[in-house]
């Protein structure tokens, strides 16, 4: 006879969100992180995350957790996977649903607290000299693989800037994504064959001698395409 599953314990389900953040003029990706105020890992940096609520499921959870401690109401996460390694939490059978998210960095809120959240480059997350809170450092580089094969894929570009954006932004996301610097003339040909992007009667005015066409993201949601570039 099967167990009494009421009687079952089981492992606990947390969330951790892996935040990147990029930013046009620095031309850098960073992971947003904060300073642990409790055990275990006290004052090792971790990423944002919380215990799953019995009246909640993972992305919720993931939407609180943002909101609670970042102060970041409104952006596309995404689940990337369960991370489920028995021994991944000195507490105990713990198991974390990743979330990440990709976010200009100067759309983040006014005012969050430089004594708790960190803002580390990839090159610095990745450095055998930093220590992350329990397997984050393994999240964070599965999720970036992730975001690297996504944002070659889909809108998820177009959705993390600004309502108004024009082709240098956006091939600029692409770049600092991928690390790699991208073709602009075969980029601008394929990015305006998929769809989702939608020509505005605005233009940006003094960056140049010329204003820069304005677009928008047709697409409140991620849509897919064969790979962009």
């Amino acid at each position: 006879m099967d167990d009494d599953i009421y009687n079952y314990g089981g492992p606990k389900l947390t969330v951790d969100i892996v935040t990147f953040l990029y930013n046009l003029k620095t031309l850098e990706l960073k992971v947003l992180l904060i300073k642990r105020d409790t055990k275990p890992f006290l004052g090792i940096n971790a990423l944002p995350g919380g215990f799953i609520r019995e009246d909640e499921s993972s992305f919720e959870t993931a939407s609180r957790v943002l909101q609670e401690k970042t102060g970041i109401t409104s952006m596309y996460i995404e689940q990337v996977k369960t991370f489920d390694s028995i021994n991944r939490d000195p507490r105990g059978q713990i198991f974390s649903v990743a979330y990440m998210a990709l976010v200009n960095e100067e759309e983040l809120p006014d005012g969050l607290d430089a004594r708790i959240t960190q803002r580390l480059s990839i090159s610095e997350i990745f450095s055998s000299k930093t220590k992350l809170a329990f397997d984050h450092k393994e999240i964070i580089q599965y999720a970036y693989n992730r975001l690297q094969a996504k944002i070659s894929y889909s809108n998820l570009s177009a959705l993390s800037l600004p309502q108004y954006f024009t082709l240098p932004d956006l091939q600029t996301v692409f770049e600092i994504v991928l690390g790699e610097t991208v073709d602009k003339r075969n980029f601008r040909k394929k990015i305006t064959t998929f769809g989702f992007l939608k020509e505005t009667d605005k233009k940006r005015k003094g960056e140049s001698k010329r204003p820069a066409q304005l677009y928008t993201n047709k697409y409140k949601k991620i849509v897919t395409y064969d790979r962009l570039i």
